[in-house]
């Protein structure tokens, strides 16, 4: 990369005694020369540490087993999860949600045998006020039946005494 850089110090080298310098024309050059030595070593030391490109190790990959893994005493109710915390939280997860799911179902259970209730006792109410309406309507139409026969009677008495 300096290489441009030092083929143009070279042409200044030796154009330099071209110039007429008035103002330390051997220290420009003692300068030149120093900068010029430089840079050819450190092109040198760049050059020799120079070497091939080459891909990035990385530690190979297993392929993956599609083979199943068998556990020779199966069971549904235990789980298997290595971490112990989180089958622990999962456990107490599901205890809780079965909790929930039995408590729902108790009150469920609660709340119609209530609603059982409230409707016998309504049904209990609308019997003992159904037979109070009939013994009014049988009174009111004995009435009615009474008064019917009466007024027939006077019609006939009308009758008769004409």
């Amino acid at each position: 990369c300096f290489e441009p850089l030092q083929k143009l110090l070279q042409k200044i080298e030796s154009r330099l005694p071209r110039f007429k310098l008035q103002q330390a024309p051997e220290a420009v050059s003692l300068l030149l020369q120093d900068l010029q030595s430089h840079l050819s070593e450190q092109l040198d030391q760049a050059r020799a540490s120079r070497a091939p490109l080459k891909m990035q190790y990385h530690r190979p990959l297993a392929i993956a087993s599609v083979a199943p893994k068998f556990e020779s005493s199966y069971s549904l109710d235990v789980h298997y999860d290595p971490d112990r915390e989180r089958n622990e939280t999962t456990k107490l997860r599901r205890q809780v949600a079965r909790e929930r799911r039995s408590t729902v179902r108790e009150l469920r259970r609660d709340t119609q045998f209530l609603a059982g209730e409230r409707l016998r006792a309504q049904k209990e109410k609308d019997k003992v006020y159904a037979d109070k309406m009939k013994k009014a309507w049988s009174v009111l139409e004995s009435d009615q039946s009474e008064m019917k026969k009466m007024d027939k009677q006077r019609i006939k008495e009308r009758k008769v005494k004409l």
